[in-house]
């Protein structure tokens, strides 16, 4: 990894605006119009595009737009066996009691409670040795010469999206006991990031303001 940097090192955040061809090739994996090794050469080619865009304009850490993930944490269901996807309706259908209660009002919080959107859940015992991020950075380090950075869903955001009590709980005793899984997964997803040589490794935490500023008689800074 890099030790030093430039003053005003530039990078990408991590995401870049989905192209209408990104778009096209979503619709046509789910309507089957083209099959998984299609769509992965769309989704290849408009990541070089990416790329291009970055080395042209002078950014300094390349990243892959993230054209690989739905969002920011569902591609992890994609990638690590023990995690499935839900849309929210199943969601809300699944979890009971006060449990729905607490469920409902976190969708709303996040704007999330019209149902638009699907989430990962723990469905099984997680594969800690699963490989999820680094994929991505393989096929990266073959499209420029520049540094790479590499954005990892923090623990704290798996832990908080992946419980769900009346599926995870057959599996785990709770959140606690998913957040040692999870620890273990994600140390050793950066172990290979940094064996591979990525330069540099975000991990995203998107939710943190919700602690820092989470009321001080709050049961649980997290759903």
């Amino acid at each position: 990894m890099l030790k030093d940097f430039k003053p005003f090192t530039t990078n990408l955040m991590g995401s870049m605006p989905r192209t209408q061809e990104v778009f096209q090739a979503q619709d046509d994996l789910k309507s089957g119009r083209i099959d998984q090794r299609q769509y992965n050469q769309v989704i290849h080619d408009e990541t070089m595009k990416v790329v291009q865009l970055q080395e042209k304009v002078g950014i300094d850490v390349i990243t892959g737009g993230e054209y690989h993930r739905d969002n920011f944490i569902s591609f992890v269901a994609q990638n690590v066996p023990g995690v499935s996807m839900f849309s929210t309706e199943e969601l809300t259908q699944i979890t009971t009691g006060e449990h729905q209660e607490d469920f409902a009002e976190s969708l709303a919080e996040r704007d999330a409670d019209d149902h638009s959107m699907n989430s990962p859940a723990a469905t099984g015992k997680l594969d800690v040795n699963a490989e999820f991020v680094l994929p991505e950075m393989k096929e990266l380090r073959e499209m420029t010469k520049k540094p790479l950075k590499a954005t990892v869903p923090s623990p704290y955001l798996l832990v908080r999206n992946l419980w769900v009590k009346e599926l995870s709980g057959k599996y785990y005793s709770g959140r606690r006991d998913l957040a040692k899984d999870i620890l273990q997964l994600v140390r050793n997803e950066i172990q290979r990031l940094i064996d591979f040589g990525v330069e540099v490794i975000q991990l995203d935490e998107p939710i943190l303001a919700e602690v820092c500023f989470a009321s001080n008689d709050a049961a649980r800074s997290f759903y």
